[in-house]
């Protein structure tokens, strides 16, 4: 329902072979299917240096759910130093936003 809490979770890994620096996963709401740092912020969390193999889960409560349709939510965490490139990004993840029906003396 459009403007109800959402909470959003996302993993980010370090598969490098040494610790990595700290960063900041950012979760994002999308009009498509893939998720970029272009599309609407809607929270973020400061993530600690991860050890080789290491990970680590992060969790933002929203609002933002957007409009009545469907979006697409998702998680990109910032570059460090000594990372390879590619994407950064999660992949989507759909939902359908609709408002809250109102009922009076029966009728919808």
């Amino acid at each position: 329902v459009t403007g109800n809490s959402l909470q959003l979770n996302a993993t980010a890994g370090n598969s490098g072979n040494g610790t990595s620096a700290a960063s900041t996963l950012r979760f994002y709401r999308s009009s498509n299917n893939v998720i970029s740092t272009g599309d609407t912020l809607v929270g973020s969390s400061a993530i600690g240096g991860l050890v080789a193999g290491g990970s680590t889960t992060r969790s933002v409560s929203t609002t933002d759910t957007g409009t009545v349709g469907t979006w697409y939510f998702g998680a990109c965490v910032d570059v460090v130093s000594n990372d390879p490139g590619g994407n950064n990004c999660s992949a989507a993840v759909s939902m359908s936003v609709r408002t809250q029906n109102m009922f009076a003396n029966g009728f919808e």
